[in-house]
């Protein structure tokens, strides 16, 4: 296991790599305890340290109003965009989805889900 800042490790397992948070959690007799959250997984170190660098980003930029307001994902319905990073995350029940940061020409980025884009060719 590899510790990182701010409640996230990389562990190891059969040649893949996890990214996982540390949080609280209950036994069966309702006890509080301490508990590895899943992020996402990786099949390289590399990969799993861009995530903890993604996730660490996303932490901070969620903490400030950046007046944003005016941009709204509605508004790129049916726009074309490019994909600019894939990354495959757990969902509630324990499988895994994959979710997409669409780049648009103006600069917005958006991640989306699987169901909220359709593949277009050139």
């Amino acid at each position: 296991m590899i510790r990182l800042q701010n409640n996230y490790a990389i562990t190891s397992s059969g040649g893949s790599f996890a990214l996982v948070t540390f949080g609280k959690g209950k036994d069966k007799e309702g006890n509080e305890i301490d508990v590895q959250k899943p992020i996402s997984y990786h099949t390289t170190l590399e990969s799993a340290l861009q995530s903890y660098s993604n996730n660490r980003m996303a932490d901070l930029v969620s903490n400030f109003d950046m007046d944003l307001k005016d941009v709204k994902k509605e508004d790129y319905i049916g726009q074309v965009g490019s994909i600019t990073h894939t990354q495959k995350m757990l969902t509630g029940n324990g499988s895994a989805t994959n979710l997409f940061d669409i780049e648009f020409n103006d600069g917005a980025i958006f991640c989306v889900d699987r169901e909220q884009i359709e593949f277009v060719e050139d």
